[in-house]
């Protein structure tokens, strides 16, 4: 079982008051409809294949747009990140959200934001690899979670 058939059984916990935000893993209108049907906010990026249609530009370089059935802003973000040894990677990003009030929720504070996610993400995974020389911690009863 995938990511995202994980994340489908959580749906029903969230509420309006959360924001959700996903890597472009989750990108499929399906799981877009059923977060959003739950009223939670949605940030996440999408695949650079996809194609959505522009329906207006609220002004802060964003653009609104419909996907399946879903009104969504979409935001292109660039994004350079420098290493350690001086080596320097640039990008492009297309993010989604169901924040389309562009005034209260402003694209350069969504690609924040999704940096934010971006940098818990990263972290996890430099420590998952890094603690324990790679050994993984694993149990195989609930007594030994606690």
């Amino acid at each position: 079982m995938g990511e995202t058939a994980y994340a489908q059984r959580l749906l029903h916990l969230l509420t309006p008051d959360m924001p959700v935000l996903w890597d472009k893993g989750f990108d499929g209108n399906d799981f877009l409809a059923a977060a959003a049907d739950t009223g939670a906010q949605v940030l996440g990026r999408l695949r650079s294949n996809r194609r959505v249609p522009v329906l207006s530009r609220p002004g802060d370089g964003s653009y609104l747009s419909v996907i399946g059935s879903v009104r969504v802003r979409i935001v292109d973000a660039n994004i350079t990140v420098t290493c350690a040894d001086g080596t320097v990677f640039d990008a492009s990003y297309r993010l989604v959200t169901t924040l389309t009030d562009a005034r209260r929720h402003p694209a350069a504070a969504l690609v924040a934001l999704y940096h934010q996610r971006w940098e818990h993400e990263s972290a996890y995974y430099a420590l998952r690899h890094t603690i324990l020389r790679g050994r993984v911690l694993r149990s195989g009863d609930p007594a030994g979670l606690q």
